[in-house]
Formats: C-alpha cells, sequence, structure tokens
C-alpha cells in the first residue's frame, strides 16, 4: 500500500470512532503491547511460549517488519491510543501467485466485542485486494470463534482443520483454515482430474461453499510414482547437512523440466532470539556420490509441530525416503508426540497415495491457489500426525456455528476416529 493510508469509519451508536491505518515504526511498541497482553497466561509464564509468532512479541522485530516492507499492517487508533492490529504478508507463493496470508488480528482486551475487530480485519481485506492479492489464506483459532467469525463476515470460506496445531493459553489448539479467492482467480481456475479419494471427499465439502464449482473428477487410475533402482547399489541414503544451495542446484538440474508434485509456500515463521524453540534443518539423499533429493524442514518444538518448507526428489523411491526420514527426523527433535505438514498439487494422484500409505492425510484443500501455464491449480496441505489425540483435537474447536467450517472439519475429522 503505497503511503500512509487513513480509514475512519463510524462503528455504530454504542462504539466510539476509530481510525484505522496503516502501522508507522512509531507503533511499534503498542502492537507488541497487543500481543504480550493477549498471549501472556493467566497463570503466570512467558507470552512468547504461547505464540507461534513471538517476534511480534517484541518491539524491535515489530519495527524492522514494518520497515522491511512485504508485510502490510494496519492498526486501529482510538483517542491517540493504538487498540488493534492486523499484518498480512504480501506474497508467500511465487510473486505471480498473489497469495497473501492475514496473522495476528488483535484487539486489546477492554475494546472487544465492539466491532473493532471486524472493522480493523475488512479494512486489511480491502486493502490486499487493492493491492492485487488473489488469494488470501487466513488461519483462525478454534477455542474461540471470533477470528473465524470475523473472517466469514468478510466472504471467506472455510479450506481446512489442523489438529493440535499450536500451543496457546488454553493448550494445544487447533486451527480452522479459511481463505478467499478473487473472481480473477476463479476465471483462471483450472481443477485438477486426478487426486485421491481422500482429496476429493474433502474437495467436495470446500467447493459446495463456491458458487458454480463442482466436484473433482477423478480420472482412470494413474500410474505409481517411478520407483527408481531399488538395489542395494543403488540405495538411497539420506543425513542432515549444513544447508548449501550447490546441493539444491544439483537436484533441481538433475530434476529438469521434470514437475515436483510438492508445492513451495513462503508462510510466516517464528522467530524467537537465543532459543531453540525454532529450528530449520536441511535434509540431503544422495546415491552414491550423488544428490537426488533434499528437504528443508521448518521445526517448532514448542508446537511440537515441523513443516516441509521444500522436498524434492528425482523418482518416487527418493520422496518416500526421505518423507519417512522426516518423520524420523520429528522424533528425535521433537519427541514422541508431533504433527508434521506439507503442501502438494492436487492433481497429483500417485504422490497423495504415497503420502497416504506412509500416514498423512488431507487437512486443507485451496482452490485455484497457484498460477501455472496460465492457469490457477489447486493445492492440498497433508498431515501426519504422532500419537496426537485427535478425538480431544476435534472436541475442543469451536465451529459448530459456521455449518461449512463444521463440515470439512467432520470431513477431515471423522475419517479419523
Amino acid at each position: 500500500m503505497g503511503g500512509e493510508e487513513t480509514l475512519t469509519i463510524k462503528l455504530s451508536t454504542t462504539a466510539a470512532t476509530a481510525t484505522y491505518r496503516s502501522a508507522s515504526c512509531e507503533d511499534a511498541a503498542a502492537i507488541s503491547e497487543l500481543y504480550q497482553e493477549a498471549y501472556r497466561p493467566v497463570s503466570g509464564g512467558d507470552a512468547s511460549d504461547f505464540y507461534p509468532y513471538p517476534q511480534l512479541l517484541t518491539p524491535g522485530e515489530v519495527k524492522g517488519m514494518i520497515q522491511g516492507g512485504g508485510v502490510l499492517w494496519l492498526v486501529a487508533e482510538l483517542d491517540g491510543a493504538i487498540i488493534g492490529a492486523c499484518g498480512a504478508v504480501l506474497n508467500v507463493g511465487a510473486p505471480e501467485d498473489k497469495i497473501a496470508e492475514v496473522f495476528g488480528l488483535v484487539i486489546k482486551e477492554r475494546f472487544r466485542y465492539r466491532g473493532y475487530g471486524a472493522q480493523l480485519f475488512a479494512q486489511l481485506d480491502g486493502c490486499l485486494a487493492r493491492e492485487g492479492s488473489l488469494f488470501i489464506l487466513a488461519e483462525t483459532r478454534t477455542a474461540h470463534s471470533g477470528g473465524w467469525k470475523v473472517a466469514r463476515r468478510c466472504g471467506f470460506i472455510a479450506l481446512g482443520f489442523e489438529p493440535a496445531a499450536h500451543l496457546t493459553p488454553a493448550g494445544y489448539e487447533s486451527m480452522l483454515l479459511t481463505g478467499k479467492l478473487s473472481s480473477r482467480a476463479l476465471e483462471l481456475w483450472a481443477p485438477p482430474t486426478a487426486s485421491s479419494v481422500a482429496v476429493q471427499r474433502l474437495s467436495a465439502v470446500v467447493l459446495e461453499q463456491i458458487q458454480g464449482a463442482r466436484p473433482l473428477v477423478q480420472n482412470k487410475e494413474t500410474p505409481a510414482l517411478e520407483a527408481g533402482f531399488c538395489d542395494e547399489s543403488h540405495a538411497v541414503h539420506v543425513a542432515e547437512a549444513t544447508y548449501d544451495e550447490s546441493k539444491i542446484v544439483d537436484v533441481l538440474q538433475r530434476l529438469g523440466l521434470q514437475r515436483t508434485g510438492f508445492i513451495v509456500l513462503n508462510r510466516m515463521r517464528g522467530i524467537l532470539a537465543r532459543s531453540c524453540r525454532f529450528e530449520r534443518k536441511f535434509l540431503v539423499a544422495s546415491r552414491g556420490e550423488q544428490a537426488v533429493g533434499y528437504a528443508i524442514l521448518d521445526q517448532d518444538a514448542r508446537d511440537r509441530r515441523v513443516k516441509i518448507a521444500d522436498l524434492r526428489g528425482c523418482d518416487g523411491q527418493v520422496l518416500e525416503t526421505l518423507l519417512r526420514h522426516v518423520i524420523e527426523i520429528a522424533k528425535a527433535g521433537i519427541g514422541a508426540v508431533f504433527s508434521l505438514v506439507v503442501d502438494v498439487r492436487s492433481g497429483e494422484a500417485d504422490l497423495h497415495r504415497l503420502l497416504e500409505e506412509i500416514g498423512f492425510f488431507p487437512t486443507a484443500y485451496y482452490p485455484a491457489l497457484i498460477l501455472e501455464g496460465g492457469n490457477r491449480i489447486d493445492s492440498v496441505q497433508f498431515t501426519y500426525l504422532e500419537k496426537v489425540d485427535l478425538t480431544e483435537a476435534c472436541r475442543g474447536a469451536a465451529v459448530a456455528e459456521w455449518p461449512s467450517a463444521f463440515g470439512v472439519k467432520g470431513e477431515i475429522c471423522d475419517a479419523r476416529l
């Protein structure tokens, strides 16, 4: 958003007039205090233990984000004081994808339930549209319904349900994944013709929220992923390594024009100085002396969650070996209980089946998410749970008032219980 845009809106006869504007560096301390208040446990403790983005609790980090660009941040101001904030990363995919990710809607406690949060979110939504965002993602809490109600009111639809995703003051909490597609994204939409049965079922619940969308049609059985060299002389070995861009280049050159089924989204990551909570790991798969695959992992020890940020392999054997090794890495680094998530193309039925055989299951469906060959194609989030109590994770999710979200949650959870 060029310059500083100021929006003044009269909320109602019972609420004072609030001003909504772009955040400035001078607002950093007040913004951080909002997150401190929202995530500081009543029983005591550090708020940074209960928020996936603890950098927002530090004024210096917030100031750096405002100065650095790439983030659109609005604040709500009343009588000269900051009473709310909400931000968005402008491009979490490739620049041409135009995907924005909303984060951190927060209102000062004594001003909640007066409509300020709804207005702030709506203004951010409008600003993102003017910036050219074609798909807006928003992860919302389920222990409290305020966030998803605001998103729903702004035209967002329910896309997925992530069990036990984050540690909050309410405990390990599941998240409702929501999104908003622009009319332009839908014009360019090319639905896939090959996906697993589980993906088709989830997509049907998501797509019924989009007027005119048709359920996915499964083509004839697609061939399994190529196994590659399976004899011992060509065994795949995976090792953790120091990040090495030359290894990535080697793998990408070997892949050539071959399309990978995995999608790279540079979503917002947690940062906490002088802490072992967040760690990025780099794995390299080799056959003999040749690098034939790699994986980049973002690990959050507090949330007990691992995100596969990128994964490439020259054939099915490499992909399977890498995925199984990622699970073992998570067990060693986090412990016995954790969740693991990855994003893949929705038209890759063979890859879906491989993930499902290993123990992953679809937890979000994103129609028309990324641009490829002039069309926008769909994406699926898959999740692997290791000893996570899914029954408990689903029980605490307060989404029954939103039938579509309740249906998405049911499709994801009921099939696993």
